[in-house]
């Protein structure tokens, strides 16, 4: 049961995307609304469609965004964190999203062995 929508998933993280597709205008600086369009899009629609592909290990969930067109190859992605709260629609496929989580990793990992190495 690792993988459902968002709906089912993650209730809590749905009901935000909920106030964000709610949210009220106008943004400051923002005088034709297309700040607040993109984020109620990018916040609240995307997210309460998406489906989550992971267990929360980082305090993160990976989506994926099946939007409204059809894909040629695979829907796009990104993550929610609790350490940044907030969608990052980050990559164009799950491929991506993998590929740049892995790279975070691999740094997070190099960085901890360099701190490690230089305290020694």
């Amino acid at each position: 049961e690792e993988i459902g929508w968002v709906r089912e998933r993650e209730p809590l993280l749905y009901d935000l995307a909920c106030e964000a597709e709610n949210m009220l205008g106008p943004i400051k600086k923002d005088p034709l609304g297309l700040r607040l369009k993109e984020y109620k899009n990018e916040q609240g629609t995307r997210v309460k469609r998406a489906l989550v592909i992971n267990r929360r290990g980082d305090s993160a969930n990976w989506l994926l965004d099946p939007g409204n067109e059809i894909h040629e190859k695979e829907w796009p992605g990104g993550r929610w964190a609790a350490w940044n709260p907030a969608m990052d629609w980050t990559d164009a496929s799950f491929e991506d999203l993998i590929i740049h989580e892995f790279e975070s990793f691999i740094q997070l990992r190099d960085n901890r062995n360099l701190d490690r190495d230089n305290s020694e």
